[in-house]
């Protein structure tokens, strides 16, 4: 069963920024460790840039040392426009999916006489349709859902995240576009629910999520009680801890 590469200390909202990056890198790219790698490391050079223009990082934050691991980071990233015009459709892919693990559990739990694979399938892709999304039912099933099933109840808590309604929402991938580093727990715990329930329940005589090939969460990290109705907005974190921890230890990249 693959574990999440993170301990508790990294989802602590001071520490949680450079965590929401690698869970952005693993939803898009679960199966390519090279884009992966990509993404996160032009995604920490963007945010990185962000912070430094909004103020939250001034010229003193760091030591002339941590300056320099930090520019090295920024030497090796791709530039973030050309990561994310590579993974648009997949951004779409994932919220697609998201949107089938949270419709096809809400219709097994009310016992719904259309809470097949198929049937959900049909639905969500209509849904994309009227958000504008390019996704066929054939390519829900035969290239989502095989290529996102891993990280689909991720893909499940984002979509609790979004503000849906008919005039859709605005596409925008940032670094950190999978929930605000102080709702990073919360987020996690809405995650472990769907991955629970998911590999809980059959359809079609299979279990809509595999049972130790889903990502899930170490068994030492404690997370919050699911919010099942809504995130609660909580304190906003600082980023400094986050660069601090990861000029001094550096990133590896291999592409």
């Amino acid at each position: 069963m693959p574990l999440l590469d993170l301990s508790p200390c990294d989802i602590a909202p001071d520490h949680a920024h450079l965590s929401i990056v690698y869970l952005a890198g693993l939803m898009l790219w679960p199966g390519d460790a090279i884009q992966m790698e990509r993404f996160r490391a032009s995604a920490l050079v963007h945010k990185l840039k962000i912070d430094i223009d909004g103020g939250d990082l001034p010229h003193d934050t760091f030591t002339p040392e941590e300056w320099a691991g930090l520019f090295k980071i920024a030497t090796l990233a791709p530039p973030f426009s050309e990561v994310v015009q590579a993974s648009v459709a997949r951004y779409y892919h994932g919220l697609a999916l998201g949107q089938f693990i949270c419709e096809i559990i809400a219709r097994k739990d009310r016992r719904s006489k259309n809470a097949t694979i198929g049937q959900t399938m049909a639905t969500v892709t209509k849904f994309c349709k009227d958000f504008g999304w390019r996704v066929s039912k054939s390519t829900l099933v035969n290239t989502i859902w095989p290529d996102f099933r891993a990280v689909a109840h991720l893909w499940a808590a984002k979509v609790r995240r979004l503000p849906f309604d008919r005039r859709g929402f605005s596409f925008d991938i940032t670094p950190t576009f999978v929930c605000p580093p102080e709702e990073l727990a919360q987020f996690l715990a809405m995650a472990e629910w769907y991955r629970s329930r998911g590999e809980e329940l059959e359809s079609n005589k299979t279990n809509l999520l595999g049972a130790g090939q889903t990502w899930r969460v170490p068994p030492e990290i404690t997370l919050p009680p699911v919010a099942t109705q809504r995130f609660q907005p909580q304190a906003t974190a600082s980023p400094v801890r986050s660069w601090r921890a990861l000029a001094r230890a550096g990133l590896s990249i291999t592409f």
